[in-house]
């Protein structure tokens, strides 16, 4: 009998790509209750609940760092990828990558399908089901394809982050210079929204 590991090597070897389900690369948990009221303002590791925003800081964490987190309750599929330690609350997934997966493959992969995640959230106040994130079908390249994929979209993510601080400044300058009467002034107001 074949298992798992021999399938999907042989899979991504004819076909460049296996599609699994998230449950099958990735240990799928939830973090401890917790309310507010436990958390403080200042702490060495942040705690995350319905949102990606921390709700507050503990001394303590529950789980280490280069982890993915989709929101369960709240602000429901919202994805966030954590490198260092931190506190999950009990409305977030915590998604701890196997051997087959790396886990900032899966947090853009997860990212790219935003949209097919989100459909999945149901009920008044949003929630995710645990088996609908665990059934969630992944597009899974063989691991050196995996580190392509994620060196590429990190130098991405650089030049984003770069040109956002970029157009904050230009905003600013746009605001302070304003009176000068500039070439430059008028070319950024035109080409950035300065209000």
């Amino acid at each position: 009998m074949i298992n798992f590991a021999d399938c999907l090597k042989m899979t991504q070897y004819v076909y460049g790509f296996a599609k699994v389900s998230l449950g099958d690369i990735a240990k799928v948990e939830l973090g401890k209750r917790i309310t507010k009221s436990e958390t403080k303002d200042s702490g060495k590791y942040p705690v995350f609940g319905g949102s990606l925003n921390p709700l507050g800081y503990l001394d303590e964490w529950n789980f280490p760092g280069d982890r993915v987190l989709v929101i369960k309750k709240g602000n429901a599929g919202d994805i966030g990828y954590r490198r260092e330690r931190f506190f999950a609350g009990e409305m977030c997934f915590v998604l701890t990558a196997s051997e087959y997966v790396i886990p900032k493959y899966l947090y853009h992969y997860l990212c790219s399908r935003r949209g097919d995640l989100k459909q999945r959230v149901s009920g008044v106040i949003h929630f995710l089901k645990t088996v609908d994130l665990e059934n969630f079908p992944v597009i899974l390249p063989p691991l050196e394809k995996q580190i392509e994929i994620v060196n590429r979209l990190n130098v991405a993510e650089s030049y984003l982050a770069v040109g956002g601080w970029q157009i904050k400044c230009r905003r600013l300058h746009t605001k302070t210079f304003s009176g000068l009467g500039t070439r430059w002034e008028s070319m950024s107001a035109a080409c950035f929204d300065t209000n």
